[in-house]
């Protein structure tokens, strides 16, 4: 690839990095007007960031169809816990399977999607919310008991 190919895979999609601070909102991969599908060589990044440091976030896909490739290097979502300068990986996920529930462990989570050059799907929608601190673990213990 050269320099012309990634400067143009880069340029289509989402507008720099789109910031969410309320308290609840929900995402969705990008269609062009008037298809069902998302488009080729996008890449978007939607951060979640809430005030209250009494509060964490869960994110939860409501829908998932991506293009499922070997180890997801084709088209992707991946989700980060953001703590401070450092972004941590939460996973990166493709094909049609929901992930998560994914909860964060301050108050900032950061959501990638990545689309290549072919084979574009419907893509996903997804909602965050705030949750007390401990939530994911009481989940987590009830969905194993």
């Amino acid at each position: 690839m050269n320099w012309q190919d990634i400067v143009h895979f880069f340029s289509i999609g989402c507008d720099d990095i789109i910031n969410f601070s309320n308290s609840s909102g929900d995402l969705s991969s990008p269609k062009p007007e008037n298809t069902l599908l998302y488009p080729d060589n996008t890449q978007c990044k939607w951060r979640i960031t809430i005030s209250d440091i009494n509060q964490h976030i869960i994110l939860s896909f409501k829908t998932f169809d991506l293009e499922d490739c070997n180890e997801c290097t084709c088209d992707f979502v991946e989700i980060f816990d953001v703590v401070g300068p450092k972004q941590i990986s939460l996973g990166r996920f493709c094909g049609s399977s929901l992930p998560g529930p994914f909860y964060s462990s301050k108050q900032s989570l950061l959501v990638v999607f990545q689309s290549d050059d072919g084979n574009g799907l419907a893509g996903f929608t997804a909602s965050y919310s705030t949750v007390l601190p401990g939530a994911g673990l009481f989940y987590l213990a009830f969905i194993n008991c």
